[in-house]
Formats: C-alpha cells, sequence, structure tokens
C-alpha cells in the first residue's frame, strides 16, 4: 500500500490518494481533509501508465464543496480514460 499526498491548489488541504495491490488488482482510493474554506475546491489529477505499449491516461476530477456546521462537505470524483 502506498500514500501519496497532493495539495489541493486553492485553499488549505489535501487530497490523499492510496493505492493497493491485492491478487492482481490495483485500486486507487480517493480521501481528502474538511473544506473549511467558503468556497469549492477543485482539481485535476492526471494517471498515465508506464508500462506496456501504446500508453493510456486517466484523468481524474476531485471536486469538494466546503464545510457548513457539522456537514464536511460533498466530495465528488468524475473521470476520463485515454488509450
Amino acid at each position: 500500500m502506498a500514500l501519496i499526498t497532493i495539495p489541493w491548489t486553492t485553499g488549505s488541504g489535501n487530497i490523499y490518494l492510496t493505492y493497493t495491490e491485492a491478487s492482481g488488482n490495483q485500486t486507487i482510493s480517493v480521501s481528502s481533509d474538511a473544506n473549511t474554506a467558503y468556497t469549492s475546491r477543485q482539481q485535476s489529477i492526471t494517471f498515465t501508465t508506464t508500462q506496456g505499449s501504446p500508453t493510456a491516461t486517466a484523468t481524474l476530477t476531485v471536486t469538494q464543496q466546503p464545510k457548513i456546521g457539522d456537514f464536511d462537505g460533498s466530495f465528488d470524483l468524475s473521470f476520463t480514460i485515454n488509450p
């Protein structure tokens, strides 16, 4: 298991990517600290294969709404895969 920390480009805090490989399957879990700013934050992360030909890329867009009271803010993910 590997943990990668990526700072948000707007506001403070980090996005956390946890990479796990088990039985030939790879998964990436995405999480973040609470968004204590008063505005939404959004960031795109691009993954590129390092083996095989042709290479492929996937772009993950992470959007998080602000924390309001006890609500930590919604967390949305979308992705695009380009072979």
